[in-house]
């Protein structure tokens, strides 16, 4: 798997006021799956309960759903429930620090 993924820790993640003045749009957390190993960890951030329950969706009908890597670890607010969430084979609900240590900025820059 490679050195490289998108990591959002410690944030909040809530809607633009144009977006939440429109609760039926229907919007996604994250960045989707495109290509081969894409890699997405959330962690310690607080979710917004604007997105739709499934969590992420697919881009298109050729993204490799057994090649990514998107995890969730102690997330906090409304969209965070993992009721509903899609079953994709390389996502993830972490329990374990153990399972994040590599994530966090000094460790993950420093790895470079």
């Amino acid at each position: 798997m490679p050195n490289t993924a998108i990591v959002i820790h410690n944030c909040t993640i809530i809607p633009t006021l144009d977006l939440a003045k429109s609760p039926n749009v229907k919007t996604y957390i994250g960045i989707r799956p495109w290509k081969k190993f894409s890699r997405v960890i959330i962690m310690e951030s607080y979710i917004d309960g604007f997105n739709d329950c499934e969590g992420w969706m697919k881009f298109d009908d050729n993204s490799d759903l057994t090649a990514l890597y998107y995890a969730k670890y102690k997330n906090h607010g409304q969209g965070e429930s993992t009721k509903g969430q899609m079953k994709w084979p390389g996502y993830h609900i972490l329990n374990n620090s153990n399972n994040v240590r590599h994530f966090i900025v000094d460790k993950f820059i420093n790895a470079w």
